[in-house]
């Protein structure tokens, strides 16, 4: 059961201190900022308390039931695998198609057309050639310290790590312009939709008041807003006019970017564990948090609890269609059909190898990041 946290009204930290956009130097997965600061829901108990900057936090703690537009939420019921899994009539069960080593751990991955991109401890990112999937070839590698987050539109690539953010041309594999992490921190996940820049800056697992959510344009020159969280923001997903942050033990947290210069904290949610990873698509949220709770944002400022599916060591999640991607230390990837969240059915996984790290797909294909096994290419199932 998850707690729904109201912080009213929310502090806004002031933009034009975090970073100088002109000090460039030499690269979910996973894809705005506004007018609502909360939503009422009923509640259990409320308390009122007064944070260090003198506004007031309203905390409310309050059931997911039917009575604030949600489904209790089902909990698949095998300890390993999360309930129903194994061969499923008229459908195929993952396939691993290829692999690509790598001599250091594979924290972060991204699809785009025939092309995957990877980060790697210690040894940047790497870019590969999916044209075969059975034979992952490199294009081209480029040396950053110690890259944790990566997303791509096009030709545009934006990874992450703890010295900034960096924009890769894909295109031509070269730098296209860079930023120093706000205050030194660390960038902890990262989006683009239509050519806006979502990031997050966190403390490297200690809780960080003055990180959040940034917005940037795609160019990487200005920032255009930015809210403080308070936690320890890691992914972010974006879908219409709101963001969606896994912060850690502050749960997911979803801001509204309608109005990129002020973006609003629309409501907070806490899960069981800490949040690190989040997708999002066609209304539904995805919060990695070990296991995995799905949530209905139809409404976004006021998510509706649908589903939670076992697990201890999920870390990162990837939605395409109802096919959903867990990216877990064991058994390994994961994929299950969440088409009925009432009911949803495991497809089964790969348990060959440790996942553990990031997971993108695309309509045809998964990549998967491994600590141990570089990056894998998974063909997406098959029913009917």
């Amino acid at each position: 059961m998850s707690s729904l946290r109201l912080l009213l009204p929310f502090t806004l930290v002031a933009t034009t201190a975090c970073f100088n956009p002109t000090d460039t130097q030499g690269a979910t997965a996973t894809e705005g900022t506004g007018s609502s600061s909360g939503t009422s829901t009923s509640a259990s108990a409320t308390t009122a308390e007064t944070s260090a900057e003198g506004s007031t936090t309203a905390t409310t703690t309050a059931s997911t039931t039917a009575d604030s537009s949600a489904s209790e939420g089902s909990t698949m019921g095998d300890s390993s695998m999360g309930g129903s899994s194994g061969d499923v009539p008229g459908c195929t069960a993952p396939e691993l198609l290829g692999s690509y080593p790598t001599a250091s751990q594979t924290l972060a991955v991204a699809v785009w057309g025939t092309r995957a991109y990877a980060t790697h401890t210690n040894a940047g990112l790497i870019i590969l050639d999916l044209a075969d999937p059975t034979n992952p070839t490199q294009i081209a590698a480029l040396p950053l310290p110690n890259p944790s987050a990566v997303a791509v539109l096009g030709d545009d690539v934006y990874v992450g790590d703890p010295t900034g953010l960096f924009h890769i041309d894909a295109a031509t594999t070269s730098l296209a312009g860079s930023i120093p992490g706000p205050g030194g921190r660390a960038v902890g996940g990262v989006a683009v939709v239509d050519g806006t820049v979502y990031f997050t800056d966190n403390a490297n697992g200690d809780t960080c008041d003055a990180c959040g959510l940034h917005i940037i344009d795609s160019e990487l020159t200005a920032e255009q807003g930015m809210l403080a969280l308070g936690e320890d923001p890691r992914g972010v997903a974006v879908e219409g006019d709101y963001a969606f942050v896994a912060d850690g033990l502050g749960g997911l947290v979803v801001v509204d970017v309608s109005d990129p210069s002020s973006p609003t904290l629309a409501i907070q949610v806490l899960v069981d564990g800490w949040a690190s990873g989040v997708s999002v698509g066609d209304g539904r949220v995805f919060v990695a948090h070990g296991g995995v709770t799905m949530f209905d944002v139809t409404q976004p400022t006021m998510p509706a609890q649908l589903t939670t599916l076992a697990g201890t060591s999920v870390f990162a999640t990837s939605i395409a269609g109802n096919w959903l991607w867990l990216s877990d230390q064991d058994p390994g990837l994961r994929v299950v059909d969440v088409g009925d969240p009432a009911a949803p059915v495991e497809l089964g996984a790969l348990a060959d190898f440790t996942a553990g790290a990031g997971v993108a797909t695309n309509e045809d294909l998964a990549v998967v990041g491994s600590y141990e096994h570089g990056v894998r290419v998974v063909a997406q199932p098959v029913c009917g």
